[in-house]
């Protein structure tokens, strides 16, 4: 781990010779136990040299200990180190108030006392006249991550509690709570899957078996986060801010908050809280870093929580950034990319606020090499340059004064005019800007309908059709926005922000339509600008929509979009491919790879390393690759143990194994994809099976029995008026698209609409999806034109989807809604003002056993424990029921149904088909003309009325049975319904039928035991400290006290105390503070 490294201080020191010198080396960012080992380069240590926790003493030095030492820390890792230098001036004679005649392991004070070695600069006092902590090494702030001991240590925080002394002295396990009743271990201990043995917390995930069943070590993974802190939170002075994280992981993360990378303020004002993974930060303002941290890893969560104090109310909302307001609450209601009380911030991965966009902000594009962008507020620049050479061959070309060229003739073909090199380029910078001409036509025909602007680069083609119409024999003057709202693919489907900025990142062409209408006779264009931002005053308007980008390593530009010198393209990455460093050292020159490969390509042998799983296309001196986050193997070419589905175009490598939550083992499906499909002409009964509503989880408005179908046959509505004012109306889906759609993930959801409407964009979710107590929204990045036939996308992929508090969806979120899919809403409120709407046709793709041309390789297969079924786990198997806990959906346990039946509802644990003449809904209680308690868990619970079943007590009970054969007082320290057993505190054969079959547990402090195979009582759950079959042992870490012998004691502690004890026997504290030299 690069996190970690080894602090130790001072890092050089300059003493007289004679006098004692102390260094400390402290591990920072060490999740693990490490061991502690000082060395010295080109010698030995010094004879007299004391080692204690990390803590270097060399007593009386002399000139010969001057050197170089080293503090060399073991890790899992790789051994981390550090240094010290030593200097010893020679010819100096120490001061003493007499000659010193102090032993070896002893410390002389400057008043001729002696003290223990151990005591020297440890916070206390000892000498008389403190000279036991003068010149002691400045002690160090611990790491936000440690917990500062009472004996100034600092050890990791996850260390707390843990059952171990980390500190020596017990200040890290102070305050632990205390054991539950009925709980067999307590809160600084780890019960094994067994449930009759408990270790110490610190020793799960430690790579050793410590619980007899080897459960200590089993699921053991570095901590996931699962939910960030919020991105942004504005608050006003005097308010009580509280940030929440959440993470998961074995051991149980802990929780622990940074601010600006380093520590937060402390209590009463700055409060933190672990528990079970979950983490609040109870707080000034300031970027707040949630870090998840066991022993198996860490892991820092993105986004920070930047914290913005207001001391002056606003108290409106942000005219920019509000798409309506709650009259009655006076709340703001927010566009999409905004939020905030009064919608004034942008949300994560957006920038610049303004008025005329639909969605707010802008989001951030940044070359897809990170998600964090800002409005610079560059000046802009026109560029004005006219077309000074002739179009590639294209006769009758006749450049006018004042700036402008015309074309005359007629041609069977459309031409386009080509702007020259000045308006090609990197034109990143023209983004939110305007590309501006003149044009002027004549013709006899009508109007053609090819595209009026053509931009290429990339790879990547896009158009602009005309939204006013051109009109012939008069000077037009054309201004179009630089923005993906006004430009379309090849294919007719909407540009989105990311086609746009690729194109412009390198525009290989920039062409004007020439030919405009059929019998044209001439054609001309002139005054073309293009608007770009540049550095400097220009006395023109602020570039606000142009974003600059925190680039990573190896990335520069307004957008990441070029290589930092140093570095090369190389292919994979999210759009234009990666920046690699350039290969040194008589290393081959990068080799020449497509920009962005459509299709995953084997591994060549030029480049070692597969590009589906590595960062880059070399391998390093070893012969090993730099692979993604989820994919391994020498040449990154197979997934990690948790995740499945290799793919060049995922920038992990490999999907995350969900599993529900319940195991990290799976891989790709080997189903099909196919659609389930409603064609609304050809469905019978549709405007009862598609309802209208508004998408209000509780008190929604239905319009029923209002939709109707249209002339060609399609769902249609347009009593949009009945509809309560702003709030959008939607279809909502029938059962075909609900319930267990887990393996519609990495599919798409698609559906065709026609709408007539006038006015604004309506900015709602295009489409909600509800199911397990979660809402998650889908917005459409480009407005649906009205009047046509138009296809809505929606992928089913969680980077396309939001929370409603706006922060992004995670696949856990989306794999969890589509485990129980209940609710999904598709928009019709298109316009502010809506006439009417058509629904034609709804697929969503699943996987199924049924083949197809295509595999669902984004379906995970999990390997589920007993108890689960389902691709994803997402089911409880025959014979089992859910019940709350788990990561995600809940647990599985097995039915209670006494013992009745073997199968029941998986939902509500109702028992299927009660035995043995029982009924209920968990086979509870007999049927009539039966009795007896069904609750008994045998086949003769419930026997015909008048049969009396036996009565069997062992000869434990003095008053026999009661009516259905129980016994009614068992003795002789026995148990149950017959007497069968012994109870708590005792062990032995309760059916043999004497009065001595169950006798006491000789188990001090301990209450319970057992028979082991030699039919020898073995305690169970002794005290901490104790072991042995009797709990008469002292554990591992433990010794006895010498005060008193009965009793054990951690080890550091009871050397502490045997010190004490010599001390007190050896003359007292006179001995230790006050014997002076003879």
């Amino acid at each position: 781990d690069p996190g970690e490294f080894v602090e130790v201080f001072p890092p050089e020191q300059t003493i007289r010779e004679g006098d004692d010198v102390t260094f400390e080396c402290h591990p920072r960012n060490i999740h693990h136990r490490v061991a502690i080992q000082w060395l010295r380069r080109g010698g030995s240590l010094p004879a007299n040299a004391i080692i204690n926790r990390g803590q270097l003493t060399i007593p009386h030095a002399k000139a010969a200990d001057a050197g170089v030492y080293i503090c060399k820390v073991s890790s899992i890792f790789l051994p981390k180190q550090a240094e010290v230098r030593l200097s010893v001036e020679s010819g100096h004679i120490a001061e003493y108030v007499g000659p010193s005649h102090c032993l070896e392991t002893e410390a002389t004070c400057q008043n001729g006392q002696c003290v223990k070695r151990e005591y020297v600069c440890d916070g206390e006092k000892d000498c008389e006249d403190g000279s036991d902590e003068f010149n002691c090494p400045e002690p160090k702030a611990c790491e936000p991550n440690e917990f500062k001991c009472d004996n100034k240590l600092c050890v990791q925080k996850l260390w707390i509690c843990d059952g171990d002394d980390d500190c020596g002295d017990g200040s890290d396990e102070r305050n632990c709570g205390t054991r539950a009743p009925g709980e067999p271990c307590s809160a600084s201990q780890f019960q094994c899957r067994t449930g009759d043995q408990c270790i110490a917390a610190s020793f799960q995930c430690d790579g050793q078996n410590d619980c007899a069943d080897g459960s200590d070590e089993i699921g053991c993974a570095p901590p996931i986060c699962v939910q960030p802190p919020v991105r942004e939170i504005t608050v006003r002075c005097g308010e009580t801010v509280v940030l929440e994280c959440k993470a998961v992981g074995v051991p149980v993360p802990f929780i622990n908050w940074r601010l600006n990378w380093g520590n937060t303020c402390g209590p009463p004002r700055c409060i933190q809280k672990s528990d079970r993974g979950y983490g609040v930060l109870t707080i000034t303002d300031g970027a707040y870093t949630c870090e998840a941290i066991n022993n198996k890893g860490r892991i820092l969560a993105t986004p920070d929580a930047i914290l913005t104090v207001q001391c002056q109310e606003t108290g409106a909302c942000s005219a920019a950034g509000t798409a309506g307001e709650n009259v009655q609450g006076k709340k703001c209601l927010c566009k999409h990319h905004v939020t905030g009380e009064y919608c004034n911030q942008c949300i994560q991965g957006t920038f610049y606020l303004n008025r005329r966009n639909p969605y707010g902000c802008i989001q951030c594009f940044c070359s897809g090499v990170i998600r964090s962008a800002f409005s610079p507020g560059g000046p802009s620049v026109t560029v004005s340059d006219f077309l000074e050479r002739s179009p590639e061959a294209t006769p009758n070309i006749v450049f006018q004064p004042r700036g402008t060229i015309s074309m005359t003739g007629s041609f069977d073909q459309v031409l386009y005019w080509r702007l020259p090199q000045e308006f090609l380029g990197n034109k990143l910078t023209s983004y939110g800007g305007y590309l501006t001409f003149t044009m002027q036509y004549s013709c006899i025909g009508g109007e053609l309908d090819e595209p009026l602007i053509v931009i290429r680069g990339n790879e990547i083609t896009l158009v602009h059709r005309s939204r006013t119409p051109l009109k012939p024999d008069h000077l037009n003057t054309v201004r179009i926005e630089i923005f993906e709202t006004y430009f379309e693919r090849e294919d007719g489907q909407p540009a989105t922000r990311e086609h746009l900025l690729m194109a412009l990142a390198d525009l290989d062409s920039l062409m004007i339509r020439a030919s405009h209408c059929y019998g044209q006779r001439e054609s001309s264009l002139g005054d073309v600008s293009l608007t770009i931002a540049v550095d400097r005053d220009t006395q023109q308007e602020r570039a606000w929509e142009v974003e600059q980008c925190q680039c990573p390593p190896g990335y520069q530009g307004l957008s990441c979009e070029d290589c930092a010198p140093g570095y090369q393209r190389t292919g994979g990455g999210l759009y234009l491919g990666l920046c690699e460093p350039i290969g040194g050292g008589g290393e081959p020159p990068a080799p020449v790879m497509p920009e962005r490969p459509e299709t995953p390509e084997p591994v060549r042998p030029e480049y070692g390393c597969n590009p589906a799983g590595s960062l880059s296309p070399y391998a390093d001196a070893s012969g090993n690759c730099r692979c993604k986050q989820y994919a391994t193997g020498r040449r990154c070419d197979v997934c990690t143990p948790d995740s499945f589905n290799l793919d060049e175009q995922n920038p992990e490598g490999c999907l995350r194994c969900f599993c529900s939550g319940v195991t990290r083992d799976c891989s790709s499906s080997d189903y099909y994809v196919q659609q389930v499909t409603l064609q609304t002409q050809f469905v019978q009964d549709i405007t009862e099976k598609v309802t209208v509503r508004t998408a209000d989880l509780t008190n929604f408005f239905e319009a029923k029995g209002q939709s109707y179908v249209d002339s060609g046959r399609n769902l249609a509505f347009s009593a949009f008026l009945n509809a309560p004012p702003e709030k959008a109306l939607y279809w909502a889906l029938p059962s075909l698209f609900l319930n267990n759609k887990v393996t519609s993930y990495g599919g798409s959801l698609d559906f065709t609409i026609n709408f007539r409407g006038y006015g604004a964009d309506d900015v709602s979710p295009m489409v909600v999806m509800r199911g397990n107590d979660m809402s998650i929204f889908y917005h459409h990045e480009t407005p649906v034109p009205a009047n046509v036939d138009y296809t809505v996308h929606v992928p089913l992929i969680e980077n396309h989807w939001t929370r409603e508090d706006n922060q992004p969806v995670t696949r856990e979120h989306l794999m969890t809604v589509l485990s129980d899919l209940h609710t999904v809403l598709l928009k019709m409120t298109q316009k502010k003002n809506m006439e009417t709407i058509s629904l034609k046709e709804v697929s969503m793709d699943v996987a199924t056993e049924e083949f197809s041309n295509q595999k669902a390789v984004k379906v995970e297969l999990c390997h589920c424990p007993q108890g689960y079924a389902g691709t994803s786990c997402e089911a409880c198997a025959p014979g089992y029921t859910r019940i709350g806990g788990g990561l995600y959906l809940g647990q599985c346990q097995p039915c209670s149904c006494h013992g009745h039946a073997t199968d029941c509802d998986s939902s509500s644990g109702v028992c299927k088909d009660c035995q043995d003449n029982t009924e209920g809904d968990h086979c509870e209680r007999c049927k009539p003309g039966y009795e007896g308690d069904a609750r008994r868990g045998t086949p003769y619970d419930c026997n015909p009325v008048h049969a009396r079943p036996a009565c069997e007590c062992h000869y434990h009970s003095p008053i026999g049975c009661d009516d259905d054969g129980r016994c009614l007082r068992c003795e002789h320290n026995t148990e149950g319904t017959n007497c069968e057993r012994c109870k708590p505190g005792y062990y032995g054969d309760a059916t043999v039928g004497t009065p001595f079959d169950c006798r006491p547990c000789p188990c001090p402090g301990g209450s319970e035991c057992y028979l082991d195979a030699n039919g020898q009582p073995t305690c169970r759950s002794c005290p901490a400290g104790y072991t042995g079959p009797t709990c008469s042992e002292c554990a591992p870490g433990y010794a006895r006290d010498p005060s008193d012998p009965s009793r054990c004691k951690p080890i550091a502690m009871a050397s502490r105390s045997f010190d004490r004890l010599s001390d007190r026997l050896n003359g007292g504290d006179e001995f230790r503070k006050f014997r002076t030299a003879a």
